[in-house]
C-alpha cells in the first residue's frame, strides 16, 4: 500500500533538472603566504579536480592542474571571471582573469567578483582581500563554499526525477534512518511529506 500511495504522488510530480552549481557567499578563506611554495597542496585552492588555483612568486593566478605557470590573458585555464556576485549571475559579463584586472591584480582587492569553473560549470563568489607585490607571491581571498549535497537527490545523479522517489521508497521500506526526512527519529507519513517538500523546492 505504501508503494501504491507513493506512485500516485509521483505521477503528479515532474522531474526537474538541476541548474549549474553556485557556491554563494564568502564562507571560505584561502591564504597563500608570501614566499610559500606554490607546488604544495596547502598553497593551492583545490576547488575541484579540474581547478587548483595558486600563484608563483611573481605574476598572476594559474591553474596548476592544467598549466605549470602563469600565461598572460590565458591563466587560470578553465576559468572565466566577472565583477559582481552570483545573485546577478544572469547579467554578468565574463572574461579572462587578466582582462578584468586590467593587468593590475591589486585593483581586485575589495571588489566582489565571480569565477566560473568552465568544465565543472560552477559559479563561485570570490573577493580578494590582499595581493602581494614585488616578488613576494602572496595573496588572500574569501569565497563561496560548496553547498551541502541535495538530500532529495537520493540516487545522486545530479537531477530530481521519479527515480529519487523510488530510491526514497526503498529506504523507507528498509527502515533506513536516511529516510527520516523530518528528523523525528521514526519513519512515518510525515517523512514522505518532508521529502516531497524538499523535492519541490529543488536543489540550489
Amino acid at each position: 500500500m505504501k508503494r501504491v500511495a507513493l506512485i500516485a504522488t509521483v505521477g503528479a510530480v515532474a522531474g526537474t533538472a538541476m541548474a549549474q552549481e553556485i557556491w554563494a557567499g564568502y564562507d571560505v578563506e584561502f591564504v597563500k603566504a608570501d614566499g610559500a611554495d606554490w607546488t604544495l597542496p596547502e598553497n593551492q585552492d583545490r576547488l575541484t579536480d579540474n581547478v587548483w588555483l595558486t600563484r608563483q612568486d611573481t605574476q598572476g593566478l594559474f591553474n596548476i592542474v592544467s598549466e605549470s605557470e602563469y600565461t598572460d590573458f590565458v591563466s587560470p585555464m578553465d576559468t572565466e571571471w566577472a565583477f559582481g556576485t552570483t545573485d546577478d549571475i544572469g547579467s554578468l559579463v565574463f572574461d579572462c582573469w587578466e582582462c578584468i584586472t586590467g593587468s593590475t591584480p591589486p585593483d581586485l582587492v575589495g571588489q566582489n567578483a565571480v569565477v566560473h569553473l568552465i568544465t565543472d560549470d560552477i559559479y563561485i563568489d570570490i573577493r580578494f582581500t590582499s595581493w602581494s607585490c614585488c616578488g613576494a607571491g602572496g595573496f588572500e581571498y574569501v569565497r563561496g563554499a560548496e553547498p551541502d549535497p541535495c538530500r532529495a537527490d537520493i540516487d545522486g545523479d545530479g537531477s530530481l526525477t521519479i527515480f529519487d522517489f523510488l530510491a526514497f521508497q526503498n529506504l523507507f521500506d528498509a527502515g533506513d534512518p536516511l529516510a527520516d526526512f523530518d528528523g523525528d527519529g521514526s519513519l512515518t507519513l510525515f517523512d514522505f511529506l518532508a521529502f516531497q517538500n524538499e523535492f519541490d523546492i529543488g536543489c540550489e
